[in-house]
């Protein structure tokens, strides 16, 4: 299981970074740090660590300092407020990148998420209704503009979308989207018209 450790010292950030790592697997096992030095407490507990620190909380010497920790190759993704980072890292992320952005990033430091490794095509799990109703629901319509559109009743639009949720375990109009996005049923672009 891969463990991920944010630090950062904003409460908000935080937050939204565990939430949105949670819509790609829920599984992952998460621990909030307010800063770098708390790292020292858990690093004999941790195993196979993807690291997600603002840039301004990593240490100079970083990767010494994370080998002296027994941290031998950990993932790091940085964020910043910056635009422009001279660190190297697996991937950074701007305060001001786009939500598509962000997921993007974190699903590729953090690897294939629940359900995904046996994910070819984007929705080989969902019937071909299922993927039309699921890419409605990620853009934004509601069940009675859905059942519109497909010729359908919104009791069957209701029931897809239950079949939805039980088959990829995701219970949230985001998870949707993100699922959406991760498996090109919808692009980024079709969420900004």
């Amino acid at each position: 299981m891969t463990e991920i450790i944010i630090i950062e010292e904003s409460f908000l950030i935080r937050c939204a970074l565990k939430k949105l790592i949670l819509e790609i697997d829920e599984r992952y096992k998460l621990y909030e740090l307010t800063t770098v030095t708390e790292l020292k407490d858990m690093a004999e507990n941790i195993d196979n660590a993807v690291i997600i620190i603002n840039q301004d909380q990593l240490p100079a010497d970083h990767q010494n300092y994370f080998t002296r920790l027994n941290l031998r190759h950990p993932g790091i993704v940085l964020f910043s407020n910056r635009k422009e980072t001279e660190v190297n890292s697996d991937e950074v992320i701007f305060i001001n990148d786009t939500g598509t952005s962000v997921l993007k990033k974190l699903k590729k430091a953090l690897g294939p998420g629940k359900d995904q490794q046996n994910i070819s095509a984007g929705s080989k799990i969902l019937s071909d209704r299922e993927t039309d109703v699921l890419r409605y629901v990620a853009l934004g319509m509601t069940n009675k503009e859905i059942a519109g559109k497909l010729f359908l009743s919104t009791h069957t639009i209701i029931a897809h979308r239950k079949n939805i949720s039980a088959k990829l375990g995701i219970k949230t109009i985001a998870g949707f989207t993100v699922y959406a996005l991760l498996n090109n049923i919808i692009l980024p672009d079709d969420i900004n018209k």
